[in-house]
């Protein structure tokens, strides 16, 4: 495996752009699979794009995890949040490793074009499989421009020997993506 840099937080408003809301809406992208009420682990929140989408969708009755292994991508998701008049209840987690440690299991996980940076793709799968409920999905997207084809097929088969199921390969401008579930 290639080893890929983190996105610094400089990039953090190119990731919040107009145009990056209008080709990866988080509604569009992901209604198909989370409902009110759930309760959703954001792998990689960065500045809170999947976050806030997603906080919309479940409702104050569901919970997010906003995860990431920066301190500052943490606050500046945090600020988007405080924006707004949403009640969804957010926990904010920084995490130095591949899975947040909490107590509850969780109906999706969302790793948009995060897996690539993870230390360990492994240790990712295996602590997601763990903490996702039976019939609950995970979505990962990975970016055409930084990993290829190849690298791709590799983070499928790490990801199916913890025991994920494929659902499916669902098509998103400048992305690779799949959906497994449990």
């Amino acid at each position: 495996m290639t080893e890929h840099s983190i996105c610094p937080v400089s990039k953090a408003k190119k990731l919040n752009s107009w145009w990056r809301k209008m080709i990866h809406s988080p509604k569009r992208l992901l209604k198909k699979y989370i409902r009110k009420g759930n309760t959703v682990v954001d792998m990689g929140c960065g500045p809170g794009l999947f976050t806030l989408g997603i906080a919309k969708m479940i409702g104050k009755t569901g919970k997010i995890y906003a995860v990431d292994i920066q301190k500052e991508m943490l606050e500046l998701t945090k600020e988007q949040i405080n924006k707004t008049n949403i009640s969804t209840p957010i926990e904010y987690i920084l995490c130095n490793n591949s899975f947040p440690k909490i107590a509850e299991y969780v109906d999706f996980i969302l790793a948009f074009f995060v897996v690539h940076e993870l230390p360990s793709m492994s240790e990712f799968f295996k602590l997601a499989y763990q903490k996702l409920k039976p019939g609950g999905f995970c979505y990962i997207a990975e970016p055409i421009f930084h990993v290829n084809e190849k690298e791709f097929q590799d983070t499928l088969e790490i990801a199916k020997t913890t025991g994920f199921k494929l659902k499916e390969f669902p098509r998103v401008l400048l992305s690779r993506v799949v959906v497994f579930y449990k």
